[in-house]
């Protein structure tokens, strides 16, 4: 009967749309650290992201906008929408009977490194993009893990989600944070570093730049200084670099076991060199952290004052 075969028909749908968003998150989670980024409007995209929820939402759940003026990162828009689109859904899925989510932006300059739920931020001004839900809130075993790829609470979730949201934002430089209110509910607070006004990436002109690391970072930070008209060079700790413009310094893990002091011991010889330096201390990863070195390196180098120096305004393609 045709009432069966309708039936099948819902079921095979449904299936399929899940099979669908299975797969998304998966692609998702894959390429999180591969962007193309640009000077990001939040508040256009929050607004543009609102429509998109509140027709998937039919009614049930309302989506309320608080935001401060003119927020803007460096970031890939695509990619920071499918982070407000993951977090929302998790919002909307923990308030079972739905409810109010509110989402708001507002901008917060730290002095000193700060201790999130998660992870930390070092100094420096950041976009907090806060999504707050009234459902039922996150269990005290489930906060260490929810992040974690495939983890999930609901019988009908992938756990990839979240984890794809945290994977996009680290790589845009910033974290999420995670509190519960006294009154109920969760609250999210992606930080993402601020795009000041005027700011933008400095394209270089073939200079050579050493580049020391002891982590996995150096095939990104290769390609970035690449795609800005660098010429990146390896190194090892014990060449003297002397036949280089520049040194950025990427210190890990990895660099202070394998070479004890290893940063400042290679800032220190590359400055007797009288070669320009500057360093990207472990846990400062992301597109702001390297613009800012990269400004410090050719503050050093006079390229601000001895000749003009054209800049990017434009996308970027940054692996």
């Amino acid at each position: 009967p045709e009432t069966v075969l309708a039936g099948y028909l819902d079921e095979i749908s449904g299936a399929v749309a899940r099979a669908r968003a299975l797969v998304d998150d998966v692609l998702g989670y894959a390429g999180a650290r591969r962007t193309v980024n640009s000077r990001v409007a939040l508040n256009d995209l929050l607004h543009e992201t609102a429509k998109l929820l509140a027709a998937s939402y039919e009614g049930r759940t309302s989506v309320t906008l608080i935001l401060e003026r003119h927020p803007v990162v460096l970031g890939n828009a695509v990619r920071l929408q499918q982070v407000l689109m993951n977090v929302c859904n998790n919002a909307r899925a923990a308030m079972e009977d739905g409810g109010s989510l509110e989402v708001s932006t507002r901008t917060i300059a730290i002095a000193t490194r700060r201790r999130l739920s998660h992870d930390e931020v070092t100094a420096g001004e950041y976009v907090i993009v806060g999504i707050r839900d009234h459902g039922r809130g996150v269990t005290s075993a489930a906060m260490p893990h929810l992040f974690d790829p495939f983890f999930t609470t609901r019988p009908s979730g992938t756990g990839l989600g979240l984890s794809t949201a945290w994977q996009i934002v680290e790589a845009h430089g910033g974290t999420i944070d995670v509190t519960l209110p006294v009154d109920g509910g969760s609250l999210f607070e992606i930080w993402l570093p601020c795009l000041g006004a005027g700011q933008s990436w400095p394209l270089g002109r073939g200079e050579r730049v050493l580049l020391l690391t002891g982590g996995t970072d150096v095939d990104e930070n290769e390609e970035r200084l690449a795609d800005l008209g660098f010429e990146p060079m390896h190194l090892r700790f014990d060449e003297l670099p002397a036949r280089f413009d520049a040194a950025l310094l990427c210190s890990d893990v990895l660099l202070a076991i394998d070479m004890p002091n290893g940063l400042s011991w290679c800032l220190d010889r590359s400055r007797r060199a009288g070669v320009p330096a500057t360093a990207i201390e472990g846990g400062e990863r992301g597109d702001g952290h390297l613009l800012a070195a990269l400004r410090n390196l050719l503050e050093q180098m006079g390229g601000s004052s001895d000749r003009e120096r054209p800049e990017v305004r434009g996308p970027l393609a940054l692996a």
